[in-house]
């Protein structure tokens, strides 16, 4: 290949390829910026999703529980899944499940309804509000906890 079909080459790297990778990083950049303003925006605001009586919310995000995840389904299969709907600020695959914290209840519900059932990798998805930790108006644990008390009384 010869340096005069592709470009003037400048310390080593075409700088046509260089301007193409400085595009993306400014696109990149912008994104981050913006997404980063949303989140904060969202944590000041005390935004419908944090400290909801349930949803799991965590920091100013909505979690996510998905389902029935196939073996070949990766963190960045769910951001592509869920992405149309909203921000997704995490998504992690445990073993056959896995979690997604979106910037937006209203978001995330949207999500959940567009993509519970959907195939993914083979598999139909389960999806729903999470329910992990301790919710708000979970007055079960009070119960349980002064069964036990009781039961050690005697």
């Amino acid at each position: 290949m010869d340096v005069k079909e592709i470009g003037v080459v400048e310390n080593g790297v075409v700088v046509g390829r260089k301007a193409h990778l400085q595009e993306r990083l400014d696109r990149l950049e912008v994104l981050y910026r913006d997404t980063r303003q949303q989140l904060e925006a969202t944590r000041e605001g005390g935004g419908s999703s944090s400290g909801g009586g349930y949803g799991g919310s965590t920091s100013g995000t909505f979690k996510i529980f998905v389902g029935n995840l196939s073996d070949l389904t990766t963190p960045s299969d769910l951001r592509e899944a869920f992405g149309p709907f909203g921000v997704v600020v995490e998504a992690d695959v445990l073993k056959n499940y896995g979690f997604v914290h979106m910037l937006g209840e209203e978001d995330g519900m949207r999500a959940i309804t567009a993509l519970n059932g959907r195939m993914l990798n083979g598999k139909p998805l389960i999806v729903a509000v999470s329910t992990c930790g301790r919710r708000a108006n979970d007055h079960s644990s009070n119960f349980r906890d002064s069964k036990v008390a009781a039961s050690r009384k005697d």
